[in-house]
């Protein structure tokens, strides 16, 4: 999901684009509730996506180490058309852990390829906690 402030338009062809800070919402890959590994955790990159058939599309750089990044493909809002994208355990490990009360309000918030009723509440926290769902492998 963008954040307030990104940019959107349209290309001479008519195809529709979206640039800035986005709201990924990831969980490991491999990893499931029973095994109680599984939670979902977030973090906020600079993206670019663009038309692709009926789907925005794009990809998400991550720097998991000095030499290493890792790109990770998105579709939609959250990464995932509305849903939690599978990343890397690596990746994963850079993330800020989403609260309880915004998975619920995510869960609940009836959003269909898109976000929900929780969408303004995810961008507060976003907002509140932008320094920390930045962060980059230097930071820890």
């Amino acid at each position: 999901m963008f954040l307030p402030k990104s940019l959107r338009g349209y290309t001479k062809d008519g195809q529709q684009w979206g640039s800035g800070l986005f709201l990924l919402l990831m969980v490991e890959d491999g990893a499931s509730k029973a095994d109680g590994q599984w939670g979902v955790r977030a973090m906020v990159r600079h993206v670019h996506l663009h038309q692709f058939g009926h789907f925005m599309m794009g990809t998400l750089r991550v720097f998991v180490s000095h030499r290493k990044v890792v790109e990770v493909p998105l579709s939609g809002c959250y990464g995932a058309d509305g849903l939690l994208r599978d990343v890397p355990s690596e990746v994963f490990a850079l993330g800020t852990p989403l609260p309880q009360e915004l998975y619920d309000a995510w869960n609940k918030g009836g959003g269909h390829n898109s976000s929900g009723s929780e969408e303004l509440l995810m961008q507060e926290w976003a907002k509140k906690n932008l320094k920390q769902l930045r962060r980059s492998y230097k930071d820890g």
